[in-house]
């Protein structure tokens, strides 16, 4: 029974329409989850964050928030902090709660574009205060960024019918400068719709990038999770895991974002509503 289960997996077939040869189709349709979902969406979600920097201190806590995302860009993100603790500098620095710090940005969204934009905070003392601008040189992606700094020159792309899953899936193997060592992107497409489900950013165990000075990647991943929604595709989570060493010093970090409500912008409305707390929900939703 075992051998004609396998043997009727081998010679399983996609979907009427899914051609798994059609490469440039599905890297395309892979590509277009970074740059997020078309139109004007205000979002609720949560941030969660922990980087530690080894002596040079560390910072983790979580934030509701509440962004505008238009023409694949983030706009204002006002914020709800729920908690938040820093160790400063120095091996025998204090750990402690502390204020949310508007200064410096303590999650990048992977999906869409940043440039600029401000953050305002909801407990903050002067209601009035219109944010802290967070200035970028240019609009970029951030994890497209990552990966053209690392990418190689030659890179390798397929597509295979998966049986079991019922999934089309893309494989994307990007090389790591000039070593022999490659990133994976693994894209799955539900019964072949055109829209992904979930892709999947994995490093080799380690791995050491630069020259001077190198730095050791160790045990980096990235994961995307979203549903298809009138043909585009809408973040559900998204996480990054990461651990490195560069002159002797450690680092490592994680951030989660969890995406609890799309909703189309209204007309002639604010751009960012009053409150970012989310309300609970068994699964995040887009709404059109």
């Amino acid at each position: 029974m075992l051998l004609l289960a396998l043997i009727g997996l081998a010679f399983a077939q996609p979907p009427d329409g899914v051609d798994p040869e059609d490469i440039d189709h599905w890297s395309i349709a892979a590509e277009a989850v970074l740059d997020g979902p078309a139109g004007c969406w205000e979002v609720v979600g949560e941030a969660t964050w922990n980087w530690d920097f080894g002596r040079f201190g560390a910072n983790r806590g979580s934030a509701a928030f509440v962004s505008r995302f238009e023409g694949g860009e983030w706009g204002r993100f006002h914020l709800e902090p729920l908690g938040e603790i820093a160790r400063g500098r120095g091996r025998f620095a204090k750990e402690g709660t502390v204020a949310y710090d508007r200064s410096e940005a303590k999650f990048v969204p992977l999906i869409g574009k940043l440039q600029g934009g401000s953050v305002t905070v909801s407990s903050a003392e002067d209601p009035d205060d219109e944010g802290v601008e967070l200035e970028e040189d240019s609009t970029v992606n951030v994890l497209r960024e990552v990966l053209d700094r690392i990418g190689g020159e030659s890179e390798s792309t397929w597509a295979q019918w998966d049986e079991v899953e019922r999934a089309m899936v893309l494989e994307r193997m990007v090389p790591i400068g000039k070593s022999n060592k490659e990133a994976r992107i693994s894209s799955r497409f539900p019964e072949g719709r055109d829209v992904p489900a979930q892709v999947d950013v994995v490093l080799p165990e380690r791995v050491a990038y630069g020259i001077l000075p190198r730095i050791t990647i160790q045990d980096a991943s990235v994961k995307l999770r979203g549903r298809d929604h009138r043909g585009s595709f809408f973040p559900t989570a998204e996480t990054v895991h990461y651990e490195a060493s560069v002159l002797g010093f450690r680092f490592s970090g994680d951030q989660t974002i969890v995406y609890r409500k799309m909703k189309r912008c209204p007309v002639d409305a604010a751009p960012t509503p009053a409150s970012p707390t989310p309300a609970a929900s068994p699964a995040p939703a887009a709404e059109g």
